[in-house]
């Protein structure tokens, strides 16, 4: 159930940040880093459940660094822009912690390779 709810959540804030980066005006760096944010757990997650891989990392550290990177960007975007940018960056840490949650308590315990991981 946390997966699916997340993946859900996932889709309605890389649908965001596509709409902020092609219809809203102002920077850039706010709706990429909310794309890459949300985008990076959600192609894993994709390529997860699709693929089906035999051998899984508990922790797929490159997914991490590119939402992190994410939301460093919408961070940064917050800051130098102002308070008005503050969606961006709470949207992407939101898909960050997220993600966290969801390798902590999910992919470790019950992943696909978690029986020979014990």
């Amino acid at each position: 159930m946390l997966v699916v709810s997340y993946f859900g959540l996932l889709h309605v804030l890389l649908g965001y940040g596509v709409y902020g980066l092609l219809v809203q005006p102002g920077p850039w760096m706010g709706p990429v880093g909310l794309i890459l944010a949300a985008g990076a757990p959600l192609a894993y997650l994709d390529w997860l459940y699709m693929v089906k891989p035999e051998h899984v990392e508990p922790h797929p550290v490159l997914v991490s660094v590119i939402a992190g990177f994410g939301a460093v960007m919408a961070m940064v975007t917050a800051h130098r822009f102002g308070d008005d940018h503050q969606v961006w960056l709470a949207a992407a840490l939101i898909a960050l912690i997220g993600w966290l949650i969801l390798v902590r308590w999910h992919l470790r315990t019950r992943g696909p390779g978690a029986s020979r991981r014990s």
